[in-house]
């Protein structure tokens, strides 16, 4: 099993990227930054709107504030996740300024297969179209909404979108959803947020959440950097209103 860790540069600068690089190296250190999820897989390629590129390494930035994409995650050693009591994840992809992941959920009977959003620690709705299927001879159609997405930050994982796959179609040749020991999912995901993201104040230290205190970093960098400039056009107004006070007194007190 192997476990990808993200880094995600927030701008050219030196400080950010310093920072970045500071609070990776404090969760390698103190081993938080592999979370609770074990990750069987990898993207194939993603398409995204925003940029029209694919995303040659299966990363996608938080940075981008992207609204949609589309990609293909494939799942390897599906006999090892079937034997597993635990929940399976895909790596997170964010989008609409939210992290998401593919839960796979083995029972004896079946795969729960669903399209969630790992936001644990704020408070946030959003209005999600998905399509969501299993890929073999036939895709086999998991979800297909357009809804209103809501989670609380006490709730794991307040709403889901998918389905139960019962074991025996999964592992039906005919269907051809294994190959080699994999499955291979697709998602079109599209999300517009409804309310502001409010952060907590905690500092969380595994994968998403490492990416999520970098996201707050930079929202508070924006919004320094455009105060710094209202101030910069006051001060130059200013400068501008003593200049013709200055030529009122030369004027009318020779």
């Amino acid at each position: 099993m192997t476990i990808d860790v993200y880094v995600f540069t927030l701008s050219t600068t030196v400080s950010r990227r310093v920072f970045v690089a500071s609070v990776l190296a404090l969760g390698v250190a103190l081993g938080y930054t592999t979370c609770n999820k074990k990750i069987f897989g990898s993207f194939k390629n993603i398409f995204t709107k925003k940029t029209g590129k694919k995303q040659e390494n299966g990363v996608v930035d938080p940075n981008f504030n992207l609204t949609e994409v589309t990609f293909k995650y494939t799942f390897r050693n599906i006999s090892q996740i079937r034997r597993g009591k635990r929940d399976v994840f895909s790596s997170t992809i964010w989008v609409g300024e939210l992290p998401w992941n593919i839960m796979l959920r083995p029972s004896r009977l079946c795969l729960e297969s669903h399209v969630i959003c790992s936001e644990l620690y704020c408070s946030w709705s959003c209005c999600v179209n998905l399509e969501f299927s299993l890929l073999g001879r036939v895709p086999r159609v998991l979800a297909v909404d357009h809804e209103l997405y809501e989670a609380d930050s006490q709730e794991e994982y307040n709403r889901s979108m998918g389905q139960d796959i019962p074991w025996e179609e999964i592992l039906d040749p005919g269907n051809q959803y294994i190959d080699d020991d994999s499955i291979t999912f697709y998602v079109n995901l599209k999300v517009e947020v409804l309310e502001r993201i409010s952060w907590s104040d905690r500092i969380y230290l595994t994968d998403d959440r490492v990416n999520s205190l970098v996201k707050k970093y930079k929202t508070n960098m924006d919004i320094l950097q455009k105060k710094m400039g209202q101030l910069s056009k006051k001060n130059e107004q200013l400068g501008k209103e003593l200049k013709l006070v200055k030529m009122y007194k030369d004027t009318h007190f020779l």
